[in-house]
């Protein structure tokens, strides 16, 4: 499995950064751009961190099995990649996002914040 941390850097509309963890197969016979994949997007609850995720995306990805023409499959579903983001201010988003939770967000983020970060991704 591959693993990749990424980030989105806080603009001027919302000044969080906003961390993900993409997963994807290390076959390298699958495609990283299949058409016809599915991407999974996962969010965590509250109190967990985006590593949540991990033996899931690990699970799911180790699972994968070509097809009669040798797609590669998930119980009859191709996953491309899966995408684990974390809230602003949890795990290591925390820690990149310290300096404003400790002054504008008082260390609280609200539905509302968790929600814009995942919009941000799926932009």
């Amino acid at each position: 499995m591959i693993t990749e941390t990424l980030s989105l850097p806080a603009t001027e509309l919302f000044p969080l950064q906003v961390l993900a963890t993409r997963y994807r197969t290390a076959d390298v016979s699958v495609p990283e751009s299949l058409e016809d994949g599915y991407t999974l997007v996962c969010m965590h609850a509250v109190g967990l961190h985006k590593e949540t995720w991990q033996a899931v995306a690990r699970h799911l990805l180790s699972s994968i099995t070509k097809d009669s023409v040798g797609r590669p499959h998930y119980l009859g579903h191709i996953i491309r990649e899966i995408y684990a983001i974390e809230c602003p201010n949890h795990g290591e988003s925390a820690l990149v996002n310290k300096e404003i939770l400790q002054t504008r967000y008082k260390d609280t983020c609200e539905s509302m914040d968790r929600l814009h970060s995942l919009e941000r991704w799926l932009d």
